[in-house]
């Protein structure tokens, strides 16, 4: 019998899931959680084979609670469920020890195919995806973002929001000849060629969690 934990944020969803795996006869729900705390203190409770967590959870990422399980409960597998696929997701559950990362939208009988696979110790995220993953973010220079000190990418992100090199300046405590010269350098650096682009980069590293907003 396979032990799992449902953990989403929707009490639909998670009630979905589980009548859907209640059907089974070799899977059993060992308990629901709608977020990362509930999970953990359920999770330090009872046994449980496979978690499966939601990507997006209320209180903090899935993969934060996905890196908790690995070196909390090793033994515990995490399948993790999200509303669309991004390559940003993709080596942010890769990093954090998940077996599998599934589309909300998979059919029933996929979910319950990785759910044995995962008790099994079968990993699901294959190293050409990943590669091809990191190419992708290198290429559009989100990858970079992941290297920036704090203050340039506070900068980015008001430069997102629409202020100008004076207005940043009093945001981030410093001259706004030094501002000027840090849009320079991160324009150089991002391969950007002006400011709107720059902040349209921080809307898709937002959008794929490369960036949190400030």
């Amino acid at each position: 019998m396979i032990n799992t934990l449902v953990c989403d944020r929707h009490a639909m969803v998670r009630e979905s899931i589980a009548w859907i795996l209640g059907h089974s006869k070799e899977i059993n729900v060992a308990g629901l959680a709608g977020d990362a705390g509930e999970a953990r203190r359920i999770l330090q409770s009872k046994p449980v084979d496979v978690a499966i967590v939601d990507a997006n959870l209320n209180d903090e990422r899935g993969t934060a609670l996905a890196s908790w399980i690995r070196g909390n409960l090793p033994d515990t597998k995490v399948l993790l469920l999200t509303p669309f696929e991004n390559d940003a997701l993709l080596l942010e559950a890769e990093k954090a020890g998940v077996s599998c990362v599934l589309p909300k939208s998979s059919p029933t009988e996929d979910l319950i195919r990785k759910i044995h696979g995962v008790a099994q110790g079968e990993k699901f995220i294959a190293p050409d995806d990943l590669r091809a993953a990191k190419a992708r973010l290198a290429n559009s220079g989100v990858l970079a973002l992941a290297t920036l000190g704090e203050t340039d990418r506070n900068i980015l992100c008001h430069i997102s929001n629409g202020l100008t090199d004076k207005e940043i300046s009093q945001q981030v405590y410093l001259s706004p000849q030094t501002v000027r010269n840090r849009v320079s350098r991160l324009l150089s650096m991002l391969g950007k060629s002006n400011r709107t682009q720059l902040a349209l980069m921080v809307s898709n590293a937002r959008m794929t969690g490369m960036m949190e907003a400030v």
